[in-house]
């Protein structure tokens, strides 16, 4: 409960006098209904004790009346106009701060985590706060304040009426807390199951041309219906269950509540205790109370369902993942140099990927990096890029160990061309300009033209405002290449990695493409990955890596000069292979 509070209230403080003036509304219209009915109690003693009766004599409970129905107008008028200047922004900080939290995870966390249980854990907290606020608002803190303002009302008229009241009341209320608990404990294991099957719908939906491809619609229906009859089926009828009684019960104390008072009261008026006006008054109140009670213990069950369900969603933040040290560490303006320096890593603690490697490469200098599929080539450009941290060792940019090195301020000096494009569902002009996010139009169509994109950009009916689909569904594997290459030469960053730039690239365009990425490694220093050694030979140095170790090095001549090189027998390989 302290950390669903301390949420709500970190969100609302900037909007504090707004929501005071929220709050007020619902302290003031719990005073509504007794004072109403105080009115009425004063027109029926009137009535009952005089004979003939003037509008004079009733002008005082109507005055009440009406100035209780104005300021409870007024004060519910002034609540809705604090709601809009200040909840909508609320919620924008919400997500905002989710997001902002997510994305300062690191990528392992993203490797375990499905996208869509975030997704629906970030709707959590959004829907949270707004259902847990309008609970406080609405319901919770109008219904305490009813009950209590109608409880206390009753002890004016009737000390042994309030005093049954308040015994009937206390443990009413100590029943439904531990209720409650529970019913928080069942809505956080909803909540739960809720965000599994969010996560593999989404899975579903990201995947859907493998599903498509595999014919494999009915088995992921059957898989989903499995996971939702299994878990979130169970866990939903255990809570509706458990409400059902909770319901029975306070059905049973209402209905003997009542029938108490009403016994007590016609006592007490027999003995002329309590005057006809009393009588009215009093009976009014009890069933107002009785209602007021059934609500907020209704308002109160909802709110232990919603804190439930929020506590689910804020557990993104309880993962410290962060991957930011916000280091003011700057490196110098020279051409970087990157030397990796007895690095050791596994994924998970498993097999061992590097053990105690050594790499130096000098300012400037272009370098490719030679293997089978497997033996670490990306988990390399991974470590430089902060995506992983390292088990032993340290990775050294300009002498300086890239831990200490903010990780924005990081990979603001390396532009990568990757293997696996993901492009936002956003025009092509917006697509490109993310390599700088600061790059005027005509300096994205100029590196759209450098890499070759410009010339199906053009043949599109919207050209640099098309959009491209989610992840760039709508463009094709060459074409999502070019766009990166694009963001690449728009980056201009003095470090540039090459994970297989132009994999998927008909050999024609390639040879146009491969032109203008020569020119852009100009003065830079180069990382290179790539399975056609063609596109390597002429890097300055290459890099032969095999179970974890560097095996070979040297230039592409000198190792094609070694006969029983690795890189040779991989090169005759790729040449008979052509040749054929």
């Amino acid at each position: 409960m302290k950390e669903v509070f301390s949420f709500l209230w970190q969100s609302i403080k900037k909007y504090k006098i707004y929501y005071f003036l929220m709050i007020l509304a619902p302290i003031m219209g719990s005073f509504y209904k007794p004072i109403v009915y105080y009115a009425i109690k004063m027109m029926v003693d009137i009535i009952a004790k005089t004979p003939e009766i003037s509008f004079k004599q009733l002008m005082t409970p109507l005055l009440i009346y009406l100035f209780a129905d104005l300021v409870l107008s007024l004060v519910w008028r002034l609540s809705q106009i604090a709601l809009w200047r200040s909840e909508p922004y609320v919620q924008q900080g919400i997500i905002l701060k989710a997001l902002d939290k997510i994305l300062s995870f690191r990528y392992s966390f993203f490797q375990n985590t499905a996208s869509g249980s975030l997704v629906s854990k970030v709707k959590g907290l959004f829907d949270g706060y707004t259902e847990l606020w309008a609970q406080l608002y609405y319901g919770v803190t109008f219904w305490i304040l009813a009950s209590l303002t109608t409880g206390v009302s009753i002890f004016f008229v009737s000390g042994k009426l309030g005093f049954i009241l308040l015994i009937w009341t206390f443990l009413y209320m100590i029943i439904n807390y531990f209720l409650a608990k529970k019913i928080n404990k069942l809505a956080q294991l909803q909540s739960n199951a809720k965000h599994e099957v969010i996560g593999e719908l989404a899975d579903n939906l990201n995947n859907v041309q493998s599903i498509k491809l595999f014919a494999s619609r009915k088995f992921e229906l059957q898989r989903l219906s499995n996971k939702i009859t299994n878990d979130f089926v169970p866990k939903e009828i255990a809570a509706h269950k458990f409400h059902f009684k909770v319901d029975i019960l306070n059905d049973i104390m209402s209905t003997f509540i009542i029938l108490a008072m009403l016994l007590v009261m016609i006592y007490l008026k027999q003995t002329n205790q309590v005057t006809i006006g009393d009588f009215v008054f009093v009976f009014g109140m009890v069933f107002q109370f009785q209602e007021n009670l059934w609500h907020l213990m209704k308002e109160f069950h909802k709110l232990s369902d919603r804190m439930g369900d929020l506590k689910s969603s804020l557990s993104i933040y309880k993962a410290d993942r962060s991957e930011y040290n916000n280091s003011n560490i700057v490196l110098s303006s020279n051409l970087p140099s990157i030397e990796f320096k007895n690095v050791s890593f596994n994924y998970n603690d498993n097999k061992q990927i590097f053990s105690n490697l050594n790499l130096l490469i000098k300012p400037g200098e272009r370098v490719g990096i030679i293997g089978f599929t497997g033996v670490g080539k990306t988990t390399l450009i991974n470590l430089l890029l902060k995506i992983f941290d390292l088990q032993e060792g340290s990775i050294l940019i300009n002498n300086q160990d890239i831990a200490k090195i903010d990780s924005d301020y990081l990979r603001k000096m390396i532009a990568i061309i990757p293997q696996d494009i993901a492009l936002f569902h956003r025009n092509l002009m917006e697509n490109i300009r993310y390599g700088n996010l600061d790059a005027t139009d005509e300096e994205v169509m100029l590196a759209s033209k450098k890499a070759h994109a410009e010339s199906f950009i053009k043949l599109l009916p919207k050209g640099y405002q098309t959009m491209v689909g989610e992840r760039g569904i709508k463009l094709s594997g060459g074409q999502r290449q070019r766009i990166a290459i694009a963001r690449a030469i728009l980056k201009n960053a003095p470090i540039m990695i090459l994970d297989e730039a132009t994999s998927a690239l008909d050999s024609i365009t390639e040879r146009y493409i491969q032109e203008s990425i020569q020119h852009l490694l100009v003065g830079k220093t180069v990382f290179a990955i790539a399975h056609r050694l063609s596109t390597l030979k002429n890097m300055d140095r290459l890099i032969v890596i095999d179970k974890g170790e560097i095996v070979e090095s040297g230039t592409h001549d000198e190792l094609l000069l070694k006969s029983n090189s690795l890189y040779s027998k991989i090169w005759h390989m790729q040449y008979s292979q052509t040749d054929s």
